[in-house]
């Protein structure tokens, strides 16, 4: 019973945080039309920070109970699979950004290359790239960081204690 509730509070928390995330769009600030260039204003930064940190508070507690829960094997391939996904991601935007801004008729645009491959990463919150990648590194290095557990009947290395009943008490 205590067990259900904790789950239930910790659900009713991780949605209002959520909620909250999706509210950062409905701040007034000075920087709202921050992502300008040349290639003139992409949509208000409320927005993309909202969706951005949406995306995060979405992702990010899940991969946290995951990295907990699952082998390090499973860890590893998981985060390679979710850090592959979004290197592919962003590969194909840098060609397609390659292909549109380098063509014949955009040679004063050619030094804001980068800005505008970044602009595109940003602005694309339907996906959540950025997020993934994170998640994906974390996966990956958690299956990094964890020891495996030497199991009882196993001859202790030549730098450990052998194990006693007195230790396992």
């Amino acid at each position: 019973m205590l067990g259900q509730l904790k789950l239930l509070a910790g659900l009713a928390l991780w949605g209002s945080a959520l909620y909250g995330a999706l509210n950062l769009s409905q701040l007034h600030a000075s920087w709202e039309h921050a992502m300008c260039g040349p290639w003139g204003c992409g949509p208000p930064t409320q927005a993309v920070v909202a969706m951005h940190t949406f995306w995060f508070v979405l992702i990010l507690p899940v991969a946290g109970v995951l990295s907990c829960r699952l082998s390090p094997p499973v860890l590893r391939r998981l985060g390679m699979m979710l850090t592959g996904f979004s290197v592919c991601v962003l590969v194909g935007i840098l060609s397609w950004q390659a292909y549109a801004w380098w063509s014949p008729g955009s040679n004063g645009l050619r030094p804001h290359f980068i800005e505008r491959v970044l602009f595109s990463v940003a602005t694309l919150i339907d996906v959540p790239v950025v997020q993934t990648l994170f998640a994906g590194m974390v996966f990956w290095l958690s299956s990094l960081g964890r020891h495996r557990e030497r199991v009882p009947n196993e001859r202790p290395r030549s730098n450990e204690r052998p194990h006693s009943s007195k230790d396992q008490e």
